[in-house]
């Protein structure tokens, strides 16, 4: 038996290692929670990558150290080994969906800025770029902008962002009072 506390040891650290480097990211795919953010049942969690790497890594890891460090019986190691796991796998689970459900990482996605107030910070008229700032998320964003009003737009000028451009700059006009 010790065998396969080590082979899942080996397998659940090589994929606990793995996620930490961030492979496997980027699909939807073995996550605990849909892509639109609804809950996902216990039973359907089963089939998750996350449950299992943990499931193995702490279930494999507390096999060998009831083993070798503090020896018990094999039928109640092997036990709490499956035990220790799925405690293991529960915890990260309700951990990760806090966070996801925690809102934004910080990350500004440029679609959410329209709609948004900003200050002129680099004078411009139409035809020209110019540059905005607005306060997102306790921080300061900077972008570069145009406008297709016909008169300047001046420094400390209050704009609102009409509509954010795939190269990342903003058509801004001037805010409505």
């Amino acid at each position: 038996m010790v065998y396969v506390y080590l082979a899942a040891a080996i397998v659940g650290c090589v994929l606990l290692v793995a996620s930490l480097f961030g492979a496997g990211h980027g699909h939807d795919a073995g996550h605990d929670a849909s892509s639109d953010g609804e809950h996902v049942s216990p039973a359907f969690a089963l089939l998750s990558v996350r449950v299992w790497t943990y499931v193995l890594a702490f279930g494999g890891v507390t096999g060998l150290l009831l083993r070798w460090v503090a020896p018990v019986a094999e039928p109640w190691r092997a036990l709490l080994a499956v035990f220790v796991g799925a405690v293991a796998a529960t915890i990260a689970r309700v951990v990760i969906a806090r966070v996801v459900r925690g809102g934004p990482s910080g990350m500004v996605r440029t679609a959410e800025l329209a709609g948004r107030t900003a200050g002129v910070v680099v004078p411009f008229t139409k035809g020209a770029t110019g540059k905005v700032r607005l306060r997102v998320a306790d921080s300061d964003v900077d972008l570069l902008a145009t406008t297709d009003d016909g008169e300047p737009l001046d420094r400390d000028e209050e704009v609102l962002i009409v509509e954010m451009r795939d190269d990342g700059s903003a058509l801004v006009t001037r805010s409505p009072k």
